[in-house]
């Protein structure tokens, strides 16, 4: 399963094993590049072990309370502090998270098995239960390389995507797999050997009634929401860039990281327009934005795009963003600078699953 996850994780690689229970781990290390942040991680007496993929924004702020209620850290990562987290407040720990994240723990104290996805559902997380095994992966993929679980088609999932070219429920195209929905976290008890029991424990909050300001009001609350969510996805122990379209969102994110950081590289992927007409002559945006990275004064990279770049069988990847390509053809650049990219997400689509 790991080796199927190479592709995600290319910095470092670990496994753990204790009786019936398996987890393997990929490691694209962000925060503390030493051996420290090496997963699996485990707690001070390795009882509680953790996977883990994402970043927790307010890593900061709960570490000293937690090493004030006892808890002893053997690294600076990010992930620590969700191991102890979880000794100290059990589920509930994921209401005190802010972040992007898909984790998996394993407590050994109560043979119990613990999967979450943050409450947009940014990092994907599946699984498959037969009544017997769980099995679970970013990626379908990974499920699929254990060989024995079945490659049927779901008919229903099927449908839902020739209807609604996305798949709306946590249903996926392979029959038996299911993608974790966002806010919500699973437990499996290894003792009982039960059904896994899934609960939901966040959801979006509409007030009643519309809220009255004026709207010089809410452009500057918009703003400073805005900014401050840019400004926590800064922490890196690595140099972070940007994805540059030369639209708006991703020009605002820009703006803010550059202003954060002062230097910033951005990147934009551009396409051969020489048989293109029409609409398609607005898909390359290679010159917007060069005219935006000069106003911010960043340092851009362009390069060209086509269908020859793309690795095999890249047909095989699930994905759940637009422009799938795009993306899976952008990411190799920025990373062979060794640089982490900010990127805009809708949230319309990162909330539910798409399939290719």
């Amino acid at each position: 399963m790991a080796t199927a996850m190479r592709h995600r994780g290319p910095d470092d690689e670990g496994i753990f094993r204790s009786g019936g229970v398996g987890l393997a781990h990929r490691r694209l290390a962000i925060i503390d590049l030493s051996s420290a942040g090496h997963q699996p991680m485990g707690n001070e007496d390795g009882s509680v072990q953790i996977v883990y993929s994402g970043e927790l924004y307010n890593y900061r702020e709960l570490r000293p309370e937690l090493e004030s209620s006892g808890h002893q850290f053997r690294s600076q990562s990010d992930t620590e502090v969700i191991v102890h987290g979880w000794e100290e407040w059990g589920p509930d720990c994921l209401s005190r998270f802010n972040g992007h994240f898909a984790i998996a723990i394993w407590d050994g104290t109560i043979n119990r098995l613990f999967l979450a996805r943050d409450r947009f559902g940014t990092k994907p997380l599946y699984y498959f239960f037969d009544g017997r095994r769980l099995v679970f992966g970013s990626e379908i993929k990974a499920i699929l390389s254990l060989g024995d679980v079945p490659r049927r088609v779901n008919a229903a999932a099927l449908n839902e995507y020739f209807t609604f070219q996305n798949v709306l429920s946590d249903l996926t195209l392979f029959d038996g797999v299911r993608l974790l929905p966002a806010g919500t976290y699973l437990t499996i008890d290894a003792t009982t050997g039960a059904q896994p029991l899934q609960k939901l424990y966040w959801d979006y909050q509409i007030p009643s009634r519309p809220v009255e300001v004026s709207e010089e009001e809410a452009a500057d609350e918009v703003y400073r929401l805005f900014t401050q969510a840019v400004t926590r996805q800064l922490m890196s122990d690595v140099p972070l860039g940007c994805y540059l379209s030369g639209g708006m969102d991703s020009g605002s994110i820009t703006a803010v990281a550059r202003a954060k950081l002062g230097r910033l590289m951005s990147f934009t992927g551009g396409f051969d327009l020489s048989s293109a007409s029409g609409l398609e002559l607005g898909f390359d945006e290679r010159q917007h934005s060069e005219l935006l990275s000069n106003l911010l004064k960043t340092e851009h990279a362009v390069w060209g795009l086509s269908m020859a770049l793309l690795p095999e069988p890249w047909w095989q990847r699930p994905f759940r963003v637009r422009s799938p390509l795009l993306r899976l053809l952008a990411a190799p650049h920025s990373r062979r600078r060794e640089v982490i990219a900010l990127q805009r997400r809708d949230l319309s689509v990162d909330r539910r699953p798409l399939h290719v």
